[in-house]
């Protein structure tokens, strides 16, 4: 499904949606039918056991969905989790005995997560990262839904309460329809992980999980004392009842509009929005008698709305920050934190009346409310992929000491105050990593090596002279057209950094002026490794602390590093790959304790001895490289969100040369789908020995024909300035010429960058 169409994508989400549309309308009839049918087959005393058996199968849910997934599949193991659901409604109608009771309410909520998991995974799957809110916010509406209407069937049809059940579970079986025909798409999406990596998922996003856990807390606690809390505050006890109905419509009306704010406010503003809401609603309804019952009603109404909105925030964020196997174990950790809250909350909360009174619950949630808002407004800083989408549309420069300038806008600003205009941005990594992936603008590769450079000078029978090299840089950077519309950072080699324009600005300076970020390459080339014949590693790593930190203080906000990869039918060799993936780690660490955004460049040569390998060889061998080098990066604590990584396209050998560009397109995003995480902000090509218009018509390709998480960019050197350097052929005159190649190819590009290039553009 990586490469599935926009409108397949659209109708696995409605189909998900509408499944659990259908399980929530039973479940909400379901679970307050339960208590009526318990009544005269249970003794009261073994009610409250039974009832946690509930609980206690959604737990056991989380526990299967990774075994079960791994052995039928997602979509499988959701269809499973709908028939058990409806054989224990069955169960649930007919039988009497207490234990076959509690192994049907077991079987009930087991099955219930295993839908959950499935179906919330596969939604954070299909949703783009700049719809997630609003797709969150109508899944938790369609399973709220259920909950506030099924009550209501239950009042109306109290007398024939075993023959309710036997309907509600052929209601449950209709759900059958719409996921039976998504099982293929989820299957393919929704990827099995060990149970053993839950955990892992909690402490790597600790803030999702906690906003899940608040609103889980609040919304339990409201079901089952609420009336009761409203009771001792002077209602009636049908207005109490009243109270639970209005917290809960509040819920079904909130999350389309929380998920609205999610990708339109930004993340963080809509939880804190979330949090402030829910603090005012909760400090208010803690003297609630003196209000009287309509203005507590209309408080319990927006508090229902707020405080699920942390749900749906949760949700989103998850979506946005794992990929792959690690999104099903996040999800199911989800699930598992939503359970336990569930379990524990209402006793606290009772404790809390206890001691405090009726206003106990109200005043104890005001005051997590309270930290989690004040925690989340210090150090809560997600990933905005929507707001971050929306910037790339705005012009970026940077001023004179390397950040990032934005112009004020109501709607989006890369951190969460306003800024007056023109207000500089704070120097967080992952905002310059943002102003490097500018939707429309790509990066300039000006780093060759003096060896490299003298072979493209000797191309055009120029000398390469230190003088000759600066005025064809001076050329590409001051290039007005092509630098300000459509470069958005210039990675420079040291001699050229320490250059400057013949009036005798740095070169630094030139392209902060164009609206671009310096950057430079610190890595000093690759070397023969020792024990492993025709497979190279690249050294660099003595010094480069200092190196770094020398950079920075010239105005370097990123660097670069490039490991190379030999291919073969035999090649790579582990140890090469290990190694290379090792140093590419260490580098980053480095660069981002320097406050530099490491670009990230495992390149799988495409023109490398004997260069005649397939592309499913090349797609093998860069999953494998890639997979590898997150790893190292994980394990070097490396912040995902403030680096860019710079891979080689999938394709075959330059003397293969058989895939069309549509395959080399489709099998690069698949490849990327597999290993790149989502909290990365953009993925900047390397050419690789690809023609000018191959490589431009690869990138268009892939940001025409699939939604992706990241900015698919390019960061060319050869395929920007091959062009320009023949133009120019070192003679003064033809400065202008050789600038007009520049700007056509550097547009040419930026076309690409957007999915608008065609090739009928290159005569333009």
């Amino acid at each position: 499904m990586a490469s599935a169409t926009p409108y397949a994508t659209g109708r696995v989400i409605a189909a998900l949606i509408l499944g659990v549309l259908i399980y929530g309308l039973a479940m909400g009839t379901t679970y307050p039918l339960l208590g009526i049918v318990l009544s005269d087959r249970v003794a009261e005393s073994w009610n409250g056991l039974n009832a946690a058996a509930t609980g206690l199968g959604l737990l056991l849910g989380v526990a299967l969905v990774p075994i079960l997934a791994r052995r039928l599949g997602a979509g499988r193991t959701a269809i499973l989790g709908i028939v058990l659901m409806a054989a224990a409604l069955a169960v649930l109608a007919a039988v009497r005995d207490f234990w076959a009771l509690f192994a049907a309410r077991l079987a009930l909520g087991c099955g219930a997560n295993l839908l959950f998991v499935v179906a919330e995974t596969a939604l954070n799957v299909f949703a783009s990262p700049q719809r997630r809110g609003r797709v969150m916010g109508l899944y938790t509406a369609a399973v709220a839904f259920g909950f506030v209407v099924g009550p209501a069937v239950v009042a109306l049809t109290t007398d024939r309460p075993g023959l309710l059940l036997v309907a509600c579970a052929a209601v449950t079986l209709a759900a059958l329809a719409p996921l039976g025909r998504t099982r293929r798409a989820v299957d393919a999406a929704v990827l099995p992980v060990p149970a053993s990596r839950l955990a892992g998922s909690v402490r790597a996003f600790p803030f999702a999980f906690g906003f899940l856990f608040v609103a889980s807390a609040v919304d339990a606690v409201a079901i089952s004392l609420l009336p009761v809390i409203a009771l001792r505050q002077g209602f009636a006890v049908e207005t109490g009842a009243l109270f639970v109905t209005v917290f809960h419509v509040g819920l079904l009306v909130g999350q389309p509009l929380v998920g609205l704010a999610l990708d339109r406010v930004g993340r963080r503003r809509t939880v804190l929005g979330c949090c402030a809401l829910s603090l005012v609603a909760a400090l208010l309804m803690a003297d609630a008698e003196s209000l009287g019952r309509w203005p507590a009603m209309a408080l319990l109404f927006g508090w229902g709305g707020a405080n699920y909105g942390l749900y749906t925030a949760g949700l989103a964020l998850i979506g946005d920050r794992f990929r792959g196997a690690a999104l099903t174990a996040a999800t199911a950790a989800f699930a598992a934190v939503y359970a336990a809250a569930a379990l524990v909350s209402p006793p606290l909360a009772g404790g809390a009346v206890a001691l405090a009174g009726a206003a106990g619950f109200h005043l104890a949630a005001a005051a997590v409310y309270l930290a989690v808002g004040l925690v989340g407004l210090a150090l809560f800083r997600p990933a905005e992929p929507t707001l971050g989408r929306k910037a790339r549309r705005r012009r970026v420069s940077i001023d004179s000491g390397g950040r990032a300038q934005l112009p004020f806008s109501r709607k989006f600003c890369y951190s969460p105050a306003r800024y007056p205009r023109r207000r500089v941005m704070s120097e967080r990594l992952e905002d310059i990593a943002a102003a490097m992936v500018v939707e429309g603008k790509g990066i300039l590769a000006a780093d060759e090596s003096s060896g490299t450079i003298k072979k493209r000078f000797d191309s055009i029978a120029v000398e390469s002279t230190e003088e000759n090299r600066r005025a064809y840089r001076e050329m590409l950077f001051t290039a007005r057209e092509a630098m300000e519309n459509h470069i958005s950072g210039v990675i420079l080699y040291d001699e050229t950094l320490r250059q400057k324009a013949a009036d005798g600005t740095p070169f630094a300076e030139v392209i902060r002026a164009a609206g671009a970020v310096p950057g430079i390459k610190v890595d000093q080339g690759a070397k023969a490794l020792a024990g492993f014949p025709e497979e190279k590693i690249t050294e660099g790593l003595d010094g480069l602390r200092e190196r770094l930190a020398e950079y920075h203080g010239l105005g370097v906000r990123f660097a670069k590093w490039r490991g190379v990869i030999a291919i073969s039918d035999t090649l790579p060799s582990w140890g090469a790959v290990k190694q290379n993936a090792q140093a590419l780690a260490r580098y980053a660490a480095l660069c981002q304790e320097a406050g530099i955004v490491p670009i990230v460049e495992p390149e799988v040569l495409m023109d490398g001895a004997p260069g005649d390998h397939s592309i499913d060889r090349c797609y093998a061998v860069t999953e494998w490289v890639l997979k590898t080098v997150f790893a190292e990066l994980y394990d070097a604590r490396v912040a995902l969100e403030g680096m860019v990584l710079k891979p080689n396209m999938v394709i075959d050998g330059k003397k293969a040369r058989t895939a069309s560009r549509e395959e080399v397109a489709d099998k690069t995003v698949r490849c990327l789908r597999a290993t790149v995480p989502a909290a990365v902000p953009g993925i900047a090509f390397l050419s690789g020995g690809q023609s000018d218009e191959e490589a431009t018509a690869h990138l268009s390709l892939m940001n025409q024909r699939h939604d992706v998480p990241w900015t698919l960019t390019f960061s060319y050197g050869r395929a920007l300035q091959a062009a320009a350097l023949k133009a120019w052929g070192g003679k003064t005159e033809n400065v202008a010429a050789g600038q007009r190649a520049f700007a056509h190819r550097a547009r040419m590009n930026g076309l690409a960058a957007s999915g608008a290039w065609k090739s009928e553009l290159e005569a333009a």
